[in-house]
C-alpha cells in the first residue's frame, strides 16, 4: 500500500482520526495470486502485506462472509473483475465506502471516494 499515492480525498479519510480504515481479505487473496503468477514482484506476500498494508489498517481484516457472497450473487454484471466484485459486494453489505480510482465501480450503489 502506498498511501503517497492516494488521491487527495482518500487521504483525508486516512488521516482523518474520526474514520476507521479497514482492509478486505479479497484485497489480500489477490495480491496473493498475482504476485504466484508473476504480476507483481513480491517474494514474500505475507511480509509484505503485514509491512505495507496493515500498519495502516484500523481494524482487522474484513473476512469474506455469506452474506457477502449473497450479495455477489445479486450483483449486475457491470465490472467482470471477480476480486473487485467481491468488494463491491462487501461493501454494500457492510455499509462501507470503497476507495477506489476504478471507474466501473461507480456505476454499482455503493460508496465511493478517490
Amino acid at each position: 500500500m502506498e498511501p503517497r499515492r492516494l488521491s487527495e480525498a482518500a487521504k483525508a479519510i486516512w488521516q482523518n482520526p474520526k474514520k476507521l480504515v479497514a482492509v478486505s481479505v479479497v484485497s489480500y487473496w489477490e495480491l496473493a495470486i498475482k504476485a504466484k503468477e508473476g504480476i507483481f514482484q513480491i517474494d514474500d506476500v505475507g511480509k509484505w502485506w503485514d509491512r505495507r498494508v496493515m500498519p495502516y489498517v484500523d481494524l482487522e481484516t474484513v473476512p469474506v462472509r455469506e452474506e457477502h457472497v449473497s450479495e455477489l450473487l445479486r450483483l449486475p454484471d457491470i465490472h467482470k473483475d471477480p476480486f473487485d466484485r467481491m468488494l463491491i459486494a462487501q461493501a454494500r453489505s457492510e455499509d462501507m465506502w470503497l476507495v477506489t480510482p476504478d471507474d466501473h465501480i461507480g456505476e454499482y450503489q455503493i460508496k465511493i471516494v478517490w
